[in-house]
């Protein structure tokens, strides 16, 4: 049996500067322009046909996960949780109104059910309840089951942005050294930024595995409550209008009319049941995906699979190429003629590809519309160095997300999961589209990938 898997970080189009007039954060495109990228990433949705989907970036994280469930009806089924917020006591006191968070959708046959979520920094505890000045960051999970004999944990997961630790780094460091343009103090806290940032990383990388071990075993598949007594939630809780606010037992959102229209659409909450386990005998798997904003090679990488060790022997999903058919075109005709080699005027453009990405600032142009607006601004921490590597970083083509997935090695032997020959590159907008048609839905490319399960 086999079936296909689709990431993308959506991107939620916010500058994260906050209008205090407002209270929400500003954008960097107009409500229009934002709607056009949607009614794009529907469209390649219809078109690909995903069993399961993960999302990053889902702002407003409940609003438009439902637009979403709603426009793909009757397909699919699906969880979200915020991940990033202000402050929110249970929807009393909420400033600013921001919500953004993570996504998991799955096709209705699937059996698609909530496991749980896991904060990995700032202070954003449940849905309505976040205490948080800052970056925040986390992990959600859910279980999809193929007749009722194999279960597929998917966890969705989104790492703090900042400067990343490589050989890439480090020689850019290395050149704004001997530029002679900063100090040797500056440089220093440069190097400190690249540690710090590694370091947060790793803690995330840490807690993602830390999370995945909670729910395996005799719970899986079963709702998992947020431990909460050891926060600063304990302290309020007598002045809490409800328990519920703080729990992390939800139903699956889903169409019931399959006729009905965005304003008059109707919803049925499935029940996830509490008393369902899952047998620690029956073999399952496990995929890890999501925008990590880093690459493959450094440290929190190397953290993730030593910490995941020989019980969670994940592997990474790679050589992906660009789609054969719109996206790939929109990338030779972008480049393909700028990048012929001039030793060789007969070569063709597909011979000249860059290597595949999901962050690319040369090509996508919303990743250049955050450039031409000042994305990355001056003084970052305070830091010159900083800034300086950070723009630099945020000018490479890179892979930032990451699809990992693995076996556990404890369940039953013969049933295995394994990768088929689709790795692709998608929704990098399209060259046969009219100019409105062709905005790459995001500002990241998103991973199609198709799973086969082996028993």
């Amino acid at each position: 049996m086999s079936f296909t898997f689709l990431h993308l970080n959506v991107w939620s189009g916010s500058t994260y500067e906050l209008d205090y007039l407002k209270g929400s954060f500003r954008y960097y495109e107009s409500p229009e322009r934002r709607e056009q990228r949607y009614r794009n990433l529907v469209r390649e949705i219809r078109r690909l046909q995903p069993d399961v989907i993960t999302l990053n970036e889902v702002m407003p994280c409940r609003v438009f996960l439902d637009r979403l469930l709603r426009d793909l009806s009757p397909n699919y089924d699906g969880f979200c949780h915020v991940g990033v917020a202000g402050v929110n006591l249970c929807g009393v006191i909420r400033y600013p109104c921001v919500d953004e968070g993570d996504a998991i959708l799955a096709k209705r046959g699937l059996n698609l059910r909530w496991v749980g979520r896991e904060r990995l920094t700032g202070q954003v505890y449940a849905d309505n309840c976040a205490f948080n000045f800052d970056d925040a960051t986390q992990v959600i999970g859910a279980t999809i089951e193929f007749n009722k004999s194999t279960k597929v944990v998917i966890l969705c997961t989104h790492w703090q942005a900042s400067v990343i630790d490589d050989a890439e780094t480090h020689e850019d460091l290395e050149r704004l050294r001997v530029s002679g343009r900063f100090s040797s103090e500056e440089i220093a806290k440069g190097r400190t930024a690249i540690e710090r940032g590694s370091a947060v990383r790793k803690s995330e990388a840490r807690g993602v595995v830390r999370f995945l071990n909670s729910i395996v075993g005799d719970e899986i598949g079963t709702p998992r409550e947020l431990g909460c007594a050891q926060t600063v939630l304990s302290c309020l809780k007598d002045f809490l209008p409800c328990s519920s606010c703080i729990s992390e037992t939800r139903t699956a959102t889903r169409i019931n009319d399959p006729l009905a229209i965005p304003t008059t659409a109707t919803f049925e909450d499935r029940e996830v049941s509490k008393s369902e386990s899952y047998p620690p005998d029956l073999p399952f798997h496990v995929i890890l995906a999501g925008d990590l904003n880093t690459v493959s090679g450094t440290p929190e990488m190397r953290e993730l699979f030593a910490y995941a060790g020989e019980k969670f022997a994940f592997q990474r999903a790679d050589d992906f190429q660009y789609e054969e058919t719109a996206p790939r075109s929109h990338v030779e005709q972008n480049i393909g003629t700028q990048i012929r080699s001039a030793a060789n005027p007969d070569r063709t453009s597909s011979d000249c590809l860059p290597p595949p990405c999901t962050w690319d600032p040369i090509l996508n142009e919303n990743v250049r519309l955050q450039k031409e607006k000042a994305a990355y601004p001056a003084g970052r921490q305070g830091n010159p160095v900083e800034e300086a590597l950070f723009e630099n970083f945020s000018m490479r083509r890179a892979m930032l997300d990451h699809i990992l997935f693995c076996r556990n090695r404890s369940s039953a032997d013969g049933n295995h999961m394994r990768i088929c020959e689709t790795r692709n590159i998608v929704m990098c907008g399209r060259s046969d589209s009219s100019p409105c048609d062709s905005i790459p839905p995001s500002d990241h490319y998103g991973l199609f990938v198709k799973f086969e399960i082996v028993e």
